[in-house]
């Protein structure tokens, strides 16, 4: 069943996605997959 808190959720996975590609990291990220095992947060934070 698909309620509000599921679309917010979506939303922000979304939004998140959206604003780690503007980091141009090597790390594929595309889906939220892509974040799990934490190499393209790795890749973020060495950015910032």
């Amino acid at each position: 069943m698909f309620n509000v808190e599921s679309a917010e959720r979506v939303e922000l996975c979304e939004s998140l996605l959206t604003w780690i590609q503007t980091f141009n990291v090597d790390a594929p990220c595309q889906t939220v997959e892509d974040l799990t095992n934490g190499v393209v947060m790795a890749q973020v934070l060495q950015k910032m």
